[in-house]
This record gives C-alpha cells, structure tokens and sequence, in this order.
C-alpha cells in the first residue's frame, strides 16, 4: 500500500494532491465493493478455484501496466534519487546529534 500512495504524491504534484488522493480512495473503495460481488458470481457459474486463477491472472496484468506506467511517469528517477541517499546514508551522522 505505501508504494501506491508514494506514486499518488507523485502524480498530486501535477493534478492535485486531493484530486489524486480522492480519485485513489474512490478506485480502492470501489474495488473493495465490487469484487466480492464477482467473485461470488463466478463461483457460482465455474468453481472456487476459478476466483483465484482469474484474480491472478488480474493481478499480472496489472502489475505488468503499473510498471509501464510508472516508467512513463519518471518514477526511475525518483527510484535512483533515493538509492543515492540510502548509499550516501551514514548512521553515525545521527550519533552527532545526541551531543
């Protein structure tokens, strides 16, 4: 859930941070309703077994369009932005602080 959120700030930057945050919420709470409903209906015509492969093969694809999505909206810059900070991190710097 974090990772969808960070992509959501992303995209407020450019939209709207409430646009974003709302439009997110309501595909989430849409979802939420909705898929039990399916999931029912197809066990009903085929078998449970069917529900899970289905949502699997769902769940590739979107992974698959989140990942050429991300890639078109510039998160591997983001992506290189903190690897470079968590290799230039220092964990003494914060010993400093204490004195």
């Amino acid at each position: 859930m974090p990772a969808y959120t960070a992509v959501v700030a992303i995209a407020g930057r450019e939209f709207g941070q409430g646009a974003c945050m709302g439009a997110f919420n309501t595909a989430m709470s849409v979802g939420m309703v909705t898929s039990p409903i399916i999931s029912g209906y197809i066990m009903d015509i085929l078998d449970i077994r069917a529900v899970f492969e289905i949502a699997g093969i769902i769940s590739l694809i979107a992974a698959i369009a989140f990942l050429v999505l991300a890639r078109g909206a510039g998160i591997d810059s983001l992506t290189r932005t903190i690897e470079r900070k968590i290799n230039t991190f220092n964990p003494t710097e914060t010993l400093s602080l204490i004195r």
